[in-house]
């Protein structure tokens, strides 16, 4: 009689062993906590840079007659040279990481979630998804760390993947992302790059014309940093209006989640209401939101934006 009973309760420990972890949805507040711990770690990549230009501009302004002067004697190009690169120095020095900082760090990040979340959407209004897959995986990509500060643009650094990524199935679903992936370069990217080019353009002007006293030199410095910054945005619009790779319905469905996590260097890792649970030997899904970075002109978005480590999917 002993074993009879015993033989169910095996079964089940068997079958609740066998079958894929499926994160909960998070608990309530915390969606909103963590947004606003990323708008704290957002302020922390771009504030101090926002403080630096608003103090280094004035000052660089109140500086530039005198620095004009000492100049005066190399003739009255260096001089004009001179007096510029006093104010155009520190207002690039703060745009670049103003600006830098937020294309490689902040906007992949937003872009990320914000794909993610369309496209657990769409699958609601659709029938095939959940609002709990929808918070799960928002949780998921709000619990992604800022991607590594990287060089100065143009060009854009591609970044490495983050733990959850969207994974989009169909046309309807690839036409999403690819339209949110056109919106965040036209919005986000090439407005943000060619105000930072501006101050680029300007400095590279200035700081010439200060070192050579030529103004020809220092029209084709300008010249050289504004062409770099168009063919770096010509490169960003291309590529974020190519098919972002869907996902493989041998290996997805679409009935709870847009999204699959990549699992740690380590272990795998269970996936927070995901279309698939991806194992340790299974390949990682295909990133679309897409960082627009690339190898060349006419790569498509990125594979991946952000961390390198795998989401933690889970509630508070």
């Amino acid at each position: 009689m002993r074993l009879r009973s015993s033989l169910p309760l095996a079964v089940a420990s068997a079958v609740c062993a066998a079958a894929p972890a499926f994160a909960a949805a998070p608990a309530p507040g915390a969606l909103l906590g963590e947004f606003a711990q990323n708008q704290l770690e957002n302020c922390a990549a771009i504030c101090p840079y926002v403080a630096q230009g608003a103090i280094g501009v004035p000052a660089g302004v109140l500086a530039a007659p005198g620095t004009a002067l000492v100049a005066a004697p190399g003739g009255p190009f260096r001089a004009l040279g001179a007096g510029a690169a006093a104010v155009t120095g520190p207002a690039d020095a703060a745009m670049t990481g103003i600006i830098g900082n937020d294309l490689n760090q902040v906007v992949p990040r937003f872009q990320n979630g914000v794909v993610i979340g369309l496209l657990d959407l769409m699958r609601i209004g659709g029938g095939t998804g959940s609002v709990d897959a929808l918070r799960a995986d928002l949780y998921a990509a709000l619990r992604e760390p800022l991607p590594p500060v990287a060089a100065t643009p143009p060009p854009l650094t591609t970044p490495p993947p983050f733990g959850i990524t969207p994974a989009p199935q169909g046309p309807a679903e690839t036409a999403l992302t690819r339209g949110t992936n056109a919106f965040f370069a036209a919005a986000f990217y090439v407005p943000e790059l060619s105000l930072l080019g501006a101050t680029q353009t300007a400095n590279a002007t200035a700081t010439t014309l200060a070192r050579t006293g030529d103004p020809v030199a220092a029209v084709q410095a300008g010249l050289d940093a504004a062409g770099a910054v168009a063919a770096e945005n010509g490169r960003i619009l291309a590529g974020a209006t190519s098919s972002p790779e869907t996902s493989s319905p041998e290996t997805s469905s679409p009935e709870t989640s847009t999204s699959r996590e990549r699992p740690s260097a380590t272990e795998p890792a269970p996936v927070a209401g995901a279309a698939s649970a991806v194992g340790a030997t299974e390949p990682p899904a295909t990133a679309t939101a897409g960082h627009p970075a690339a190898d060349g002109p006419a790569d498509g978005p990125a594979t991946g934006t952000g961390s390198t480590t795998g989401a933690g999917a889970t509630g508070d």
